[in-house]
């Protein structure tokens, strides 16, 4: 679902591994942008593009949270198979400078997909960043064992008169893990709407970690 440099010789034998890196770090850091940190210091917004922006922003973190998500575990899992089939017929190894999945059906119906679920709610451009990291929390879904769901999500605006296209989220996330546990996890972030209905830059603070984490051990050895 996005370019990355590979290394020659058979160093990248499962982009998967690569992609899900990538995600962890933007789960955490987020996706910077100047152009929207400098929109996000507007000088009023009426009421009815606070509850679209506040709208934009729950959609988003309902479909974060609420899995994992099947029909992309499915597009996922072809995806995966072509990269094994791929990376098999070259045994020698060779050099690329991007990821030569790109183009192939079974990646631009992920990119078809991730558009469709997610692009509505974001600025272009910052589509464009957040679909590199896009349905990081549903990545071991196929073969992990546990559930999830947005149990309560609260979105506040910015206090502050100087950035009130600035919002603060809180996500209650209700989580079944592989022995049928149930737990919560607190996760909150950061989220700026530089247009009406328009996400110009989200960030999850590391409280987002500790879900992951959670996943990660919920994941079977050896797969």
């Amino acid at each position: 679902m996005t370019h990355h440099p590979l290394n020659k010789h058979r160093s990248i034998k499962r982009i998967g591994g690569i992609l899900f890196l990538i995600f962890t770090c933007l789960l955490i850091m987020g996706c910077s942008s100047e152009k929207a940190v400098k929109q996000g210091e507007a000088a009023e917004v009426t009421e009815t593009a606070i509850d679209k922006n506040k709208a934009a922003i729950e959609a988003v973190l309902e479909i974060e949270f609420t899995g994992p998500d099947k029909e992309f575990l499915r597009l996922r899992e072809n995806y995966d198979a072509k990269s094994r089939e791929f990376w098999e017929k070259d045994p020698e190894g060779e050099t690329y400078t991007v990821d030569p999945m790109i183009g192939t059906p079974e990646f631009m119906e992920l990119e078809e997909y991730s558009k469709k679920t997610y692009a509505s709610y974001f600025m272009d451009y910052a589509y464009d960043n957040f679909k590199v990291g896009a349905f990081q929390f549903h990545w071991f879904g196929k073969k992990a064992i546990y559930q999830m769901d947005a149990a309560d999500i609260e979105v506040t605006q910015s206090d502050n008169p100087k950035t009130p296209l600035h919002y603060n989220f809180t996500v209650v996330v209700d989580y079944v893990d592989k022995e049928g546990k149930a737990m919560q996890f607190e996760i909150s972030g950061k989220v700026i709407c530089p247009e009406e209905g328009k996400i110009g830059k989200l960030t999850y603070t590391r409280t987002a970690q500790y879900l992951i984490d959670q996943m990660r051990n919920d994941y079977p050895e050896g797969q």
